[in-house]
């Protein structure tokens, strides 16, 4: 999973339009979150995982298209689950601020994301941040 350091987070959310940062905090994207873990069966573990990448993907570290794969990789899911949870995640979070992920979406660089150097384990990014 794309390690990105807190940081990172933060310049990225000042950069971010309005309408992203109200995804990440909106109580019906944690709602379908959440919905999805349990109809797909999600551990803890591949629940946060979920989390992870769909908050990295609004801020525009992950390119929205790459969703499934990142779930085969991270949760260790067949392609099937991969890309159902993708496609209900594309069409019920991610469309509705399609235009603002295109704009935002801007890969960091291995040694900018912290991917290669020896750091904790990823924390919350925000306090109170719901994805």
């Amino acid at each position: 999973m794309l390690r990105v350091t807190r940081e990172k987070i933060l310049e990225r959310w000042d950069e971010i339009p309005e309408s992203l940062r109200e995804a990440l905090f909106s109580e019906e994207n944690t709602a379908i979150l959440d919905a999805l873990t349990v109809k797909y069966n999600l551990n803890e573990r591949a629940a946060q995982n979920l989390y992870t990448v769909v908050g990295h993907i609004l801020r525009g570290f992950i390119h929205q298209n790459n969703l499934a794969q990142e779930l085969i990789n991270d949760l260790q899911i067949d392609q099937s689950s991969a890309s159902a949870i993708a496609g209900e995640v594309a069409s019920k979070i991610f469309l509705p601020v399609r235009e603002d992920l295109n704009t935002v979406y801007r890969p960091l660089t291995e040694a900018s994301s912290g991917q290669n150097q020896h750091t904790a384990p990823e924390q919350k990014e925000i306090p109170g941040q719901l994805l």
